[in-house]
């Protein structure tokens, strides 16, 4: 894919694209995710549109662009109580079908744990993903991530249960990756 990138945050003005393609990642894998695109259609204002407009630096969408066209995404929330403020959780990562499998993923991924481990006193970053999504798996444990938690029958859809796995990344794992990978 020689198509030039542009990943950046998402401003207010951003928000009708974000929602565009936050329900069309909805649609299109519906066991990656614990909404529905049903749901959030009929929502006005949906969490991360909210976060856009609020410019907490804590939390963030990262976008991916491909000329105007937003055709991937990753948000970062930081815990905001006292206690829990070193941690954080990545959130909505999704490529546009078209995009995926080209290593998108990967830069938008890369470019939020940057962004999110910049923010003072940040020490960890979780996710979840659904277990059978072997692809997604592989792109978490390649930049350090590792399993601690592992949860059956997570989502439903009809009558088919989707197990969810629990992933941590440390900043000084993060870190020692980083600079191995520039070493070589």
């Amino acid at each position: 894919m020689s198509e030039p990138f542009t990943i950046r945050r998402l401003q207010l003005q951003d928000a009708p694209v974000y929602r565009r393609l936050r329900l069309a990642c909805l649609a299109e894998y519906p066991a990656s995710f614990g909404s529905s695109a049903e749901e959030e259609e009929r929502v006005g204002e949906l969490p991360f549109e909210q976060h856009i407009r609020a410019g907490n630096p804590g939390t963030f969408v990262l976008g991916a662009f491909a000329a105007d066209e937003l055709v991937g995404m990753c948000g970062f929330v930081r815990a905001t109580r006292r206690k829990v403020q070193h941690q954080g959780d990545i959130r909505q990562v999704c490529v546009a079908p078209g995009y995926a499998g080209h290593g998108l993923g990967r830069r938008l991924l890369q470019a939020t744990l940057e962004a999110a481990f910049a923010l003072p006193g940040l020490e960890q970053i979780s996710l979840g993903v659904v277990a059978d999504n072997t692809a997604a798996t592989r792109l978490y444990q390649s930049l350090g991530f590792v399993e601690y938690g592992y949860q059956r029958q997570f989502l439903k859809l009809g009558s088919d249960y989707y197990d969810h796995r629990l992933m941590v990344l440390f900043r000084s794992d993060f870190i020692a990756s980083t600079v191995h990978e520039h070493q070589q």
